[in-house]
């Protein structure tokens, strides 16, 4: 009789409690335990079916779980218990693998590691994440690899300049009282993050951070500040320009639309339009050179005087070596030439001499060769 009255007592408490619900579960490993405990605790008084458990399995899910949960709905079978039980079953085995969380823990883990040397909020993100890491190495055995430096190491070397030089002090010192080895324990590291988690989030040394710091200059007044912005026309007599007293807010926190009436840009005011002079191209500055005669001639165009032919040269003591060139043959020049080329095929030998190029348009281009 007792033991049914304090049944009775605890039926009426809970149903003045608020309904609690569980999360919707969309396939995080990491959560999964913790999502099926509370999903099991919802339904636990609740005398309700296989086929309302499979309902209520995918209410509370959403993306790959939900689509597992969905195939076993579609299953035509007289036995449901059975079949939610096969579905738990598969869950487990796709979201609960002891595998899979701990490798999403680890890479939750290097992920969390990249912030800022200021960012207190993270660092204290980073030490939770620690915590939980360290108190589930029991039931996770593949996590006990943190406890050996060479993957220790990487983790630290992501994290912020002050939290390394911190943690190095803590293995040299660790070093010195047990004869060189390391810090072989994880919870070693969690620690030290956590202290200094602390000291870098306590009330006491960030209220001062987080207090308003933009108190007006009482001797300070902006120019254009309250004249709504009637510069926009540009203003010549205006007897000092802004960027001489600083700005009273940039371009991207101004909310008043502007227009340039020279060139109708909304990136700038009229007074600030600036015309910019056109560079001339190389296509510009190429000269066109043109071979051309140098005697009047019937047509409207100059014609060329060189001409090219084709040529067999030799040597005169190995008349069986032939090696054949096109020649340029000019009535306008007084001497021959031959390519370096060539005249090594040759076996030509001689000093480097310096000669002087004319042409027809007077330039003069100084060269060496053999």
């Amino acid at each position: 009789m007792a033991e049914t009255n304090r049944q009775l007592s605890a039926s009426l408490a809970r149903q003045n409690l608020p309904k609690c619900h569980p999360d919707v579960f969309s396939g995080d490993f990491a959560m999964f335990h913790a999502w099926k405990k509370a999903f099991q605790a919802t339904i636990y008084d609740a005398e309700i079916s296989p086929e309302q458990g499979i309902n209520y399995l995918h209410k509370y899910t959403s993306g790959e779980p939900q689509k597992l949960i969905d195939n076993y709905r579609k299953r035509i079978d007289d036995n449901q218990f059975k079949v939610i039980k096969e579905q738990w079953s598969e869950m487990e085995r796709r979201f609960g693998n002891v595998a899979a969380i701990t490798n999403a823990l680890l890479q939750r883990l290097e992920d969390a590691s990249r912030f800022g040397e200021k960012d207190a909020k993270k660092l204290k993100e980073f030490s939770d994440l620690c915590d939980n890491v360290s108190d589930q190495m029991k039931q996770l055995p593949g996590l006990k690899c943190l406890n050996y430096p060479n993957v220790i190491r990487p983790l630290v070397m992501k994290l912020p300049g002050h939290l390394q030089r911190k943690w190095d002090e803590r293995v040299v010192e660790f070093a010195s009282t047990n004869y060189d080895l390391y810090p072989i324990y994880f919870e070693v590291f969690a620690r030290e993050v956590r202290k200094y988690a602390r000291l870098k989030n306590h009330p006491n040394v960030t209220v001062y951070e987080n207090m308003r710091t933009d108190i007006p200059r009482s001797g300070r007044k902006d120019r254009y500040k309250d004249e709504d912005h009637r510069i926009l026309k540009g203003n010549t007599e205006s007897p000092s320009p802004s960027s001489e007293e600083k700005h009273c807010h940039t371009a991207k926190n101004c909310k008043v639309p502007v227009k340039c009436q020279k060139c109708d840009s909304a990136r700038h005011l009229t007074l600030f339009h600036f015309e910019q002079q056109k560079k001339p191209g190389r296509e510009d500055q190429k000269e066109e050179v043109t071979s051309s005669c140098t005697e009047l001639c019937s047509g409207t165009q100059g014609l060329s005087c060189s001409k090219i032919v084709l040529l067999d040269v030799f040597l005169e003591r190995e008349p069986d070596k032939v090696h054949r060139v096109y020649a340029i043959i000019d009535e306008q020049s007084n001497a021959s030439m031959i390519t370096p080329k060539l005249a090594d095929k040759l076996g030509c030998t001689g000093p480097r001499e310096k000669y002087l190029l004319s042409t027809c348009g007077a330039s003069t281009c100084v060269s060496y060769s053999k």
